[in-house]
């Protein structure tokens, strides 16, 4: 299903790499218009996108089928969802939680645009802290690991 009135365009601005290292050692997350890098961390791929003025933690799961959006983010988006559409079950953590299957118009990486993508929309929020950018949007780029970095192209 499409969210809004038509499509939504779900607006993330990437803004800073989560790697670990001293912010003087950050790296620019675009070498080009339209490439992500970003250096695997202790706890994998994670960035941090701003939405509506508010940091939103992302984790990069190649694992996952499609998108995972946490209750917080989706109310950062104005995603509503009527409560009988949570038909489905996402594990997560240990955890069980009832989800909704929606469809994002545009998700905005920078220059990475997926478009159509597919998401489970969590009810509530788990204990874990971030959003999962399974493959429903990865599929839509070419990407590769190389020496401790995953760089994301058109």
């Amino acid at each position: 299903m499409f969210l809004g009135t038509g499509r939504l365009l779900a607006s993330i601005i990437l803004f800073f790499i989560a790697t670990g290292a001293p912010a003087q050692d950050a790296r620019m997350p675009f070498d080009t218009a339209d490439t992500l890098t970003m250096p695997e961390s202790p706890e994998g791929f994670v960035f941090y996108t701003m939405i509506n003025g508010t940091s939103v933690r992302w984790l990069v799961d190649t694992g996952a089928d499609i998108v995972t959006l946490n209750r917080t983010t989706a109310d950062l988006l104005g995603i509503k969802v009527p409560d009988e559409k949570y038909s489905s079950e996402v594990h997560l953590g240990g955890e069980i939680i009832p989800s909704a299957r929606v469809k994002v118009g545009v998700l905005d990486l920078g220059p990475l645009k997926g478009r159509d993508v597919l998401a489970d929309l969590l009810k509530h929020d788990s204990k874990l802290d971030y959003n999962l950018l399974g493959m429903s949007f990865l599929r839509q780029f070419r990407w590769y690991y190389e020496k401790g970095e995953l760089t994301l192209f058109k």
